[in-house]
């Protein structure tokens, strides 16, 4: 799913540098754990991790690419840890 480094911010995904860093993805500064909130997917099978619209990470029977969500102010969270998080 992720070649390299993802960045979110202001609603958008892009590269985020030409490193080849997989199942890294590193959030904006103007985005925070309140910022994103965990979804199931409309047929029941995924659980999705989500910042706005957009689509932050997601987990199915087969785990998932993302294995590390990293925020601006230094905090890291693996998916799985994230999403207990938001989701309490």
């Amino acid at each position: 799913m992720w070649e390299n480094e993802e960045v979110v911010d202001d609603g958008e995904a892009g590269q985020a540098s030409s490193e080849n860093t997989t199942g890294i993805v590193r959030l904006a500064d103007c985005i925070g754990p309140a910022d994103l909130a965990v979804e199931a997917s409309d047929c029941g099978q995924y659980v999705m991790l989500m910042c706005g619209s957009n689509l932050v990470a997601v987990i199915g029977a087969m785990g998932s690419d993302v294995e590390v969500v990293e925020f601006a102010d230094g905090r890291s969270f693996r998916v799985e840890e994230l999403m207990d998080l938001v989701a309490a």
